[in-house]
Parts: structure tokens; C-alpha cells; sequence
């Protein structure tokens, strides 16, 4: 009887151990979005602080009715537009996905995982 209540223990502890590694096993595969995720939002980010700063600049020209806009400043107006369309066509792409990740953002951890 102390022998089968040992090893039903021992069992348990084996169930234990197999769902701590499968936990850890996902909190490293959390924790890797989480970062791929702040980068892409800092990226945003600038790019739309770009745009912004740049339509900023368009709208005082206007106003102050200076429309001799020199060469930089309609290079800088091409980058912002090219920022705005990739801001646009790349946030509309991760909507259509969970997560950065090519599998939804996990893996394949069925091994792992105490079943």
C-alpha cells in the first residue's frame, strides 16, 4: 500500500515536471512575440511620426503661401508618402494574422506538453 501511494507520487511528480517545462516552453515563445511585436509598433511609430512631422510641414508652406518648395523638401514629402502607403499596406497585413509568428505566434510543442 506505501509502495503504490509512492509511486502514484512519483507519477505526479513526473506530470508536474512534464507541465513545468511545457509552461516554460511557452512563456519563452510569449515572451519572443512580445518583443517582435514592441519592435513593430516602434517602427510604426516612427514612420508615423515621419508622416506627421512632414504633413506638418506641407500645411505651414501652405499657409504661409510659400508654395516654392525646394528639392529636399519634396524628397522628404516622397519618403513620407512611401512611409504612409508601407505604414498603411503593413498594418492592414498584421491584422490578418494572430501574431508575427508563422504559425500564430507558437510552435510546435506537442512534445512538450503532458497528454
Amino acid at each position: 500500500m506505501l509502495i503504490d501511494l509512492l509511486k502514484a507520487i512519483k507519477a505526479d511528480l513526473g506530470r508536474v515536471r512534464a507541465e513545468e517545462i511545457y509552461t516554460e516552453g511557452r512563456i519563452i515563445v510569449v515572451e519572443s512575440s512580445l518583443r517582435e511585436f514592441k519592435r513593430v509598433i516602434g517602427d510604426l511609430k516612427a514612420k508615423a511620426k515621419l508622416v506627421d512631422d512632414l504633413v506638418n510641414l506641407v500645411i505651414e508652406a501652405m499657409i504661409d503661401n510659400d508654395l516654392n518648395i525646394d528639392e529636399q523638401t519634396i524628397v522628404l514629402i516622397d519618403e513620407a508618402i512611401m512611409a504612409f502607403t508601407e505604414v498603411s499596406t503593413g498594418s492592414q497585413s498584421h491584422e490578418s494574422y494572430p501574431a508575427v509568428g508563422k504559425n500564430g505566434g507558437g510552435h510546435d510543442s506537442s512534445s512538450l506538453h503532458p497528454d
